[in-house]
């Protein structure tokens, strides 16, 4: 009979072994969610199995079931980047966040405005790139957009 050795690569769910150490980490980044008034932005980078998704998954468990209150939005970009250019990827992630924040919203009028704002920007951004992929005074769309679209994106973020 042939041994046959190889590495799995699964994250680790809510209450299976913690054999990364990653529950130190896990409270440490919950603490600190927590205590940090937001905006923030926390990046979580490592090598191939070196457990970022176990130590989201940790995380987004805790939050869930500890602190119910707290919204959380889970986004895979590596999804979303698959057979994207960046610009394409940028889009899809952005809709997804606004698609799951209006999910959690019960305010029409707010969920009103962010689809409002947003159909603007995705609206200007979709144009230019048909304009630039066919060639046709780009230049001339891109000044429109940038003209209306710092306020259009300005709004979203206050409405967001």
């Amino acid at each position: 009979m042939v041994n046959i050795i190889g590495v799995i690569d699964e994250p680790v769910k809510p209450g299976d072994d913690d054999n990364l150490d990653i529950e130190i980490h896990s409270k440490s980044l919950i603490e600190f969610i927590q205590e940090t008034e937001t905006p923030i932005t926390v990046g979580i980078q490592g090598e191939w199995g070196s457990g970022k998704t176990s130590l989201l998954n940790s995380i987004h468990y805790n939050f869930e079931k500890e602190q119910p209150t707290f919204k959380q939005i889970w986004i895979n970009s590596w999804e979303y980047s698959l057979l994207s250019t960046p610009e394409e990827a940028l889009l899809k992630i952005v809709n997804r966040i606004i698609d799951q924040l209006l999910e959690s919203d019960t305010n029409k009028k707010y969920k009103q405005k962010i689809t409002a704002s947003a159909k603007r920007i995705f609206k200007g951004a979709l144009r230019i790139g048909a304009q630039v992929a066919l060639g046709d005074e780009a230049a001339q769309v891109t000044g429109e957009l940038m003209e209306s679209g710092n306020h259009s994106i300005s709004e979203l973020r206050n409405n967001l």
